[in-house]
């Protein structure tokens, strides 16, 4: 990008910018999504620099980095930071003087009028004055936040919530040096908390201790000085809250239900063996209910029964009951009954509710197998395997539970039982089943009655604008296969309890189709069905979604799903596919049509015109930018229909293709092309950097007509499956392109964004953060043996992933994001999207990814179910979403040129 010299904000100096009118013509030619909104208005931060500027890379956690495409005009304006940014000090001060991130100590502090915390290592950071409070932590790394519950400011306030989070740790965790020794299970612990607040204006002499489900647990001293006063916070709680009125916030037990238990490891009559593979050591029995399970292992001979276990169990009441079985995975599908009632089977399609790691790829997993009517009495259970002859008997059954009521599993657990036991300086964490009564830290009431009462999400000037025509910015988590999976009244807990923690959206995220069709297009309608029962409990609970049904990952194409010439190549997923190649478009479009259009039978109307649904993703993580469009991924027939696209679009520019290549001159013609039939080869992601092309020349001169090229073919497929969503399937929400990264980001970022301008919102992954994690399996799961280091990014700001760049008119989300497992330090993960997320104006940030319906026992790869993601949601959710953190200015303005971005122009800032 050429920079050009700049004295003043851009929004103030009209002779050094291109004019709106100018601006909004030439968007239009060149067919900019939105370009027509109104523009957001730059204040003034400070001047610029009188020097072409050169753009500071920590600049996105001062204020806001703002981006522009025009056809051929690019400049930069850059504030002065020198009196935000201080290297010689190690802080960072954001242009709303809210927030100061100090990298040396690795602590950031937030300070607004109704929210004020630190986050990081505050034991180092010694007693923080933020104004309204000064907080002390003698713990070496911790997450504080002081927030107004009544919205007023903290000053005034007269309900506080302080919220204290350290770091948790499974029971049984060990670590030897940098090495996994045990991984654990429930109950979770959190280590106990060393802190104190000192109030400069006390809210209340009333302080109580909340459980973990925000209920009050007992009263709280508080230390009383004028005004003021001073809170030590309780060592084995993330919640307390100060009132300046008693309060008496009980609930009823979740945990109180009636329930019948046994064993899987006491049949009455089985010919599952006494002892297999899957038999636990002596190490592993605590981990089991009874401390021994049901198992089996081998295949099942031709002349073999069938596998089975009979079990005696006494009712109780005549009753309809949940049957919930503890089983090994998805292993071992069985059927099952009672007495001589009709079979049941419980196959791979139901989720997973819970898991405990047993070891290496052995696990216990509470699934909901069904609902049967039962009179009192005794009852014969039979269960029998599913396998056939030659087919794997691998199963595990650990204990079966029925209950009339609503069981959230935690383990070997039974109902009303807890482990309270947790590692040394740790305390346990196990909240039971909520009951949702009156709880001071209940956010429901900031969800609308249901999600879209007053119409679709819209956007304006780069935000989302509710159907009420109030802004709104959503706090939210991922969803997949296994939730959606769920029984009907894990759903609703579910959405009650994300309801309360602060969630507006869910992005629900996993492949449709119906995998054993034979018929790529056909969906899975069980499971579509499924997804419209989960749609529609978020909307009860003004919980809106975002939906996302395609990942090339979770195809496999082939001869037996339609696209045979994928047999002759050794990858199988569709990369880049999608965005060139009819036929894979035409099974696309079914999946949206049929995802899309198909009545919701627990709402009434499809998706398409579901208010309740804000997004729409077109694709996930897929890009012609990024290195996985290689030729070796893509079988020559489907590529020819891309290299005969570019030999067309020459043809357009030059005259023909024989043209072209005179025009880049001697040496750019590559193996393949044949001008004359108006076919030229594609190069792939590498071929298009600048780092394969560092001079001018003929490939290079090629390579810049091949990225305009690209960017043509990629934002025109987006822009068509716009026009065809909206005009054929008759969607209303907003829709959204991708999410991915580029191969170059200096030269490629800009690029990619700018297609998805073709829709109405712009996201954004490559957003996790972690130290090293090595060993077999570290990419997908945890494991005895895996190496790894935790990391803070409070410390390096340089790695921050909370940076991104906007899009001017468009609202702009970050669909995934987490701070994976192993890694103490995620608790800064929720403060710094709360905190950043605001100043940068972020639409909406979505943590990926709740895996369980209640809190998790044995630590997952990705997961925000434990006390430093989750646990940390109500203070933090209610500060991004109420507005505290000021949204800032912008402090860069970038302005970028198409023609010079596809001539291998750099972006003078990367996020």
């Amino acid at each position: 990008m050429t920079r050009t010299r700049s004295t003043s904000d851009p929004e103030e100096n009209p002779a050094g910018r291109m004019g709106r009118r100018t601006f909004v013509h030439g968007a239009l030619g060149l067919g900019i999504a939105g370009a027509a909104l109104p523009l957001p208005v730059l204040g003034s931060v400070r001047p610029a620099l009188a020097a072409p500027p050169e753009v500071d890379p920590l600049s996105f956690l001062v204020g806001t980095v703002r981006n522009r495409f025009t056809a051929d005009t690019s400049r930069v304006w850059a504030a002065d930071l020198s009196e935000y940014l201080d290297r010689e000090q190690q802080t960072i001060r954001s242009a709303t003087r809210e927030l100061t991130w100090d990298y040396g100590t690795g602590v950031l502090t937030i300070a607004t009028a109704r929210t004020q915390g630190a986050v990081g290592f505050l034991g180092a950071a010694g007693r923080l004055d933020l104004g309204d409070v000064v907080l002390s932590c003698g713990n070496e790394y911790a997450s504080v936040l002081v927030t107004a519950l009544d919205d007023r400011p903290l000053r005034t306030s007269e309900l506080v919530l302080v919220q204290a989070v350290t770091e948790e740790e499974a029971y049984g965790w060990r670590v030897d040096g940098d090495t996994i020794a045990g991984v654990g299970d429930h109950p979770v612990g959190v280590r106990e908390i060393d802190a104190s607040v000192e109030f400069a204006h006390l809210p209340g002499t009333h302080a109580y201790v909340l459980d973990g489900n925000g209920y009050v647990n007992r009263a709280l001293p508080v230390e009383r000085s004028g005004e003021g006063g001073r809170l030590a916070l309780p060592a084995d709680a993330l919640y307390t809250v100060i009132a300046r009125t008693p309060r008496d916030d009980d609930a009823p037990d979740g945990e109180d239900i009636p329930y019948v238990w046994w064993e899987g490891e006491g049949p009455a009559e089985t010919n599952f063996p006494a002892q297999t593979e899957f038999s636990p050591t002596e190490e592993e029995k605590h981990l089991l209910s009874g401390g021994d399970w049901l198992s089996n292992a081998g295949t099942r001979g031709a002349d073999d029964p069938e596998a089975y276990a009979r079990y005696d169990v006494d009712v109780p009441d005549d009753a309809d009951y949940h049957l919930w079985v503890r089983k090994f995975w998805h292993h071992g599908p069985f059927r099952w009954r009672f007495d001589d009632d009709g079979w049941r089977v419980v196959d791979d399609s139901f989720g997973l509710a819970d898991s405990t790691y047993i070891r290496r790829f052995l696990g216990a997993d509470w699934v909901h197998a069904g609902k049967v009517r039962l009179a009192a009495g005794s009852r014969s259970f039979e269960l029998r395997l599913l396998a056939g002859p030659g087919e794997a008997l691998t199963s595990c059954f650990d204990a079966f539970l029925l209950t009339p009521g609503l069981f959230v599993p935690r383990g070997k657990f039974r109902p009303g039982e807890y482990g309270r036991v947790a590692n040394p300086g740790f305390t346990a964490f196990e909240p039971g089943a909520d009951a949702f009564a009156t709880s001071p830290i209940d956010l429901r009431h900031l969800n609308e009655r249901t999600a879209g009462e007053r119409g679709f999400v819209t956007s304006h000037g780069g935000r989302f604008i509710l159907g009420s025509g109030k802004p709104v910015r959503f706090w939210a988590v991922n969803v997949g296969p296994e939730i959606i999976r769920q029984d009907q009244g894990s759903v609703d807990y579910l959405a009650r309890f994300l309801a309360k923690r602060g969630v507006n959206l869910v992005r629900i995220h996993g492949p449709i189709f119906d995998d054993g069709s034979g018929d790529l297009a056909a969906v899975d309608m069980a499971y579509l069905d499924q997804l419209h029962y989960l749609a529609a409990a978020m909307k009860r609970e003004g919980i809106y979604t975002h939906l996302s049904f395609y990942f090339p990952l979770w195809v496999q194409l082939g001869s037996d799903v339609g696209f045979p010439a994928y047999d002759s190549i050794g990858n199988k997923n569709p990369f880049a596919l999608l965005m060139f190649d009819p036929d894979f478009q035409e099974v696309h479009r079914a999946w949206a049509r049929t995802l899309l259009t198909t009545r919701n039978p627990y709402t009434g109307k499809p998706l398409a015109a579901d208010p309740g649904v804000a997004i729409v993703e077109i694709q996930n993580e897929d890009s012609f930018f990024f290195w996985t469009f290689n030729r070796g991924n893509i079988p020559a027939g489907h590529l020819a229909i891309l290299d005969t696209a570019f030999g067309s679009w020459l043809a357009g520019r030059y005259g023909s293709a024989a043209d072209a290549l005179a025009a880049w001159g001697e040496g750019s013609e590559v193996d393949g092309d044949t001008p004359g039939d108006g076919v030229m080869v594609v190069q792939e992601a590498w071929m298009m950097t600048s780092d394969a092309h560092p001079a001018d020349g003929p490939m290079r001169r090629r390579m810049r007509d091949q990225r305009e090229f690209i960017v043509a073919q990629q934002r025109g497929f987006y822009a068509d499956t716009v026009r065809y969503w909206r005009e054929d399937l008759g969607v209303r929400s907003l829709i959204t392109a991708s999410n991915w990264i580029t191969a170059q980001p200096s030269t490629m970022d800009a690029l990619e964004r700018y297609t998805y301008t073709a829709t109405d919102v712009v996201d954004r992954h490559d957003a996790y953060f972690g130290g090293r994690h090595e060993g077999f399996g570290s990419s997908y799961m945890i494991d005895v043996g895996q190496t790894f280091d935790d990391r803070s990014t409070l410390t390096e700001p340089d790695a921050a992933v909370v940076k991104f760049h906007r899009i001017a008119g468009f609202p702009q989300t970050v669909s995934e994001t987490g701070w994976p497992n192993p890694n103490r330090f995620k608790a800064e993960s929720v403060a710094l999207w709360a905190a950043y997320g605001s100043l940068q104006g972020m639409g909406g940030v979505e943590f990926f990814a709740l895996d369980r319906i209640g809190w998790r026992g044995s630590p997952g790869k990705f997961t925000t179910m434990v006390p430093s993601i989750a646990g940390q949601f109500p203070a933090y959710a209610l500060a991004y979403r109420r507005g505290d953190i000021t949204e800032a200015k912008p402090v860069v303005d970038l302005t970028h040129s198409l023609a010079e971005l596809y001539d291998f122009g750099e972006t003078p800032v990367v996020d």
